[in-house]
């Protein structure tokens, strides 16, 4: 347990360090703010339980700590979000079906499946990705970015905040229905098996 917490929290805090980097390229911000933007971050995305509501910790805190014009907050915050989202989405499914091609084909396992620690090294592999791009990403020269119409920011921003919105509902609404399949699996089993006992008694 303690480990699988260090593990997520060693996550987050990479996702948190690469999004400041990538902010600092295009907004402006102090250095103290720097290192609480980046724990504070960190430490909302490891301990609250909503996936929306940790959606919407990059919002607080881009528009909190960093300076700059709202539209442009919004257009690096939507980069951020579909980074994280998108991206991490697209690695950790693609390793995944890499793996269990490979588990059917090459292992000849008719029903492959992965156990917890394939899951964390897919896992950690597609994260390293993310913040590797999102640190990529704050090397980039933003010179494209800068003299715009205001409107020009928002218009960008839009698609990606609507997709990666979309893509955060998706998946805790899958996250939710796999928790409601496996109470009610535990509450057949209980049921069954109280049947049981009340027969043999």
């Amino acid at each position: 347990m303690k480990s699988e917490m260090g593990f997520t929290l060693l996550i987050y805090f990479g996702y948190a360090w690469a999004a400041e980097r990538l902010c600092k390229s295009c907004l402006k911000i102090t250095g103290k703010k720097e290192i609480l933007f980046v724990l504070f971050l960190c430490a909302g995305w490891s301990f609250l339980p909503s996936q929306p509501v940790r959606f919407l910790l990059p919002v607080v805190f881009i528009f909190l700590f960093f300076q700059g014009s709202w539209e442009k907050k919004i257009l690096v915050l939507s980069v951020v979000l579909a980074v994280i989202t998108l991206v991490g989405n697209f690695c950790i499914s693609a390793l995944s079906c890499m793996v269990l091609i490979w588990l059917h084909v090459v292992e000849k396992i008719p029903e492959p499946f992965m156990g917890e620690g394939m899951l964390n090294a897919v896992e950690g592999i597609g994260s390293a990705a993310v913040i590797a791009f999102l640190y990529g990403l704050s090397g980039w020269s933003f010179a494209a970015f800068n003299d715009k119409v205001r409107k020009w920011y928002v218009t960008l921003a839009v698609p990606l905040l609507v997709l990666t919105a979309v893509m955060t509902i998706v998946n805790w609404g899958a996250g939710q229905w796999d928790r409601v399949k496996r109470t009610g699996r535990r509450q057949r089993h209980s049921g069954s098996g109280s049947g049981r006992d009340g027969a043999i008694l």
